[in-house]
């Protein structure tokens, strides 16, 4: 089976700079793989950024966070977005195995938080 990209929980971030940055979550699952996790300790999911300067193309990608996830109990994932007064964009996510069910999560779920001050090219490293 193939391996695709899947991409959810969206937010569009307007910043005071007039950027918009796109944040969701990119997971790399099999084909068959359909369920609605992104993170559950298995998967390897990170948090990506789109960034536009015109709002016709988004032309830079970066990943949040600093992490290209190459671990499942290291992703990253499930992001909320919002932007302070300051205009830095703060993006929340579920991190190692998230919301899991079934006996994968005998960890804590740990939400993780990720900032960036340029408009979404540079993010802090992810902090629990």
């Amino acid at each position: 089976t193939p391996t695709l990209n899947r991409f959810s929980s969206p937010s569009i971030i307007a910043t005071p700079a007039n950027y918009l940055v796109a944040i969701y979550e990119n997971r790399n699952i099999s084909g068959s793989d359909l369920d609605i996790y992104g993170i559950n300790g298995n998967k390897k999911v990170e948090v990506t950024a789109r960034i536009s300067k015109n709002s016709s193309n988004f032309d830079n990608t970066v990943t949040v966070g600093n992490i290209k996830n190459l671990n499942p109990s290291s992703a990253h994932g499930s992001p909320v977005s919002f932007l302070t007064k300051e205009g830095d964009i703060v993006v929340l996510s579920t991190a190692g195995v998230g919301f899991a069910k079934d006996g994968v999560a005998t960890e804590k779920t740990k939400i993780a938080v990720s900032i960036s001050t340029d408009n979404g090219y540079n993010w802090t490293d992810w902090k629990d």
